[in-house]
């Protein structure tokens, strides 16, 4: 995706950047719609220089199409630009996930939005087991108000019980904490609300 320097700084390229993306989504997608008028979710990820690529931010268009929400003027390249910064060398992506109907056509502007939110949080998850540093800011915010004991946001020392939720969430633990897991049925696990803090309406 096409970048480019700004007084010291690397920012997404906007225009060139998103017809780059959708030209090689609608050769990807063969001609059997056009992703111009698609509607779904997208990922931004980073790909840092041998190394995979790494999800950062994930969103939906639903209200607009892809095309016009994904690259938007007024939001969407800043918050590019900020990733960005914190990663000069990286080479970004953008993943597109259209929203088809059961027959493969492209499902219609505004007639999906529960459908797109539940996608949406359903890949907000994916990616932060992946990258607890997502740029999800609202769920960020609400995620850092609480912690659950062997989840990387949970502090201190784990138990063995918490190691055990671990593994089967597919963390995988401590080499020196695999042999205390026993096939004993877990106790439960504490869930551990945090003080309230205020953040900003994003």
């Amino acid at each position: 995706m096409p970048t480019v320097r700004k007084r010291g700084r690397r920012r997404i390229d906007r225009i060139p950047a998103r017809d780059a993306v959708f030209e090689a989504a609608q050769e990807a997608v063969s001609g059997r719609y056009d992703m111009y008028d698609a509607i779904g979710c997208y990922i931004f990820g980073l790909s840092p220089r041998g190394s995979r690529t790494w999800p950062y931010y994930v969103g939906k268009a639903c209200d607009q199409t892809l095309h016009k929400r994904v690259f938007q003027s007024q939001d969407k390249p800043r918050l590019y630009d900020d990733i960005l910064s914190e990663y000069d060398r990286a080479t970004p992506f953008v993943y597109l996930l259209p929203l088809l109907t059961p027959a493969g056509n492209l499902a219609r502007l505004k007639s999906n939005g529960r459908r797109l939110q539940l996608a949406e949080q359903t890949l907000i998850g994916m990616a932060l087991r992946v990258n607890p540093d997502l740029w999800n800011i609202q769920h960020r915010a609400a995620l850092d108000s609480f912690t659950i004991d062997g989840i990387s946001t949970s502090r201190g020392r784990q138990s063995v019980a918490a190691m055990r939720l671990r593994t089967m969430l597919d963390r995988s633990p401590p080499a020196k904490m695999r042999s205390s897991v026993s096939d004993e049925p877990p106790p439960t696990i504490p869930f551990e609300p945090q003080p309230e803090t205020q953040a900003d309406d994003q």
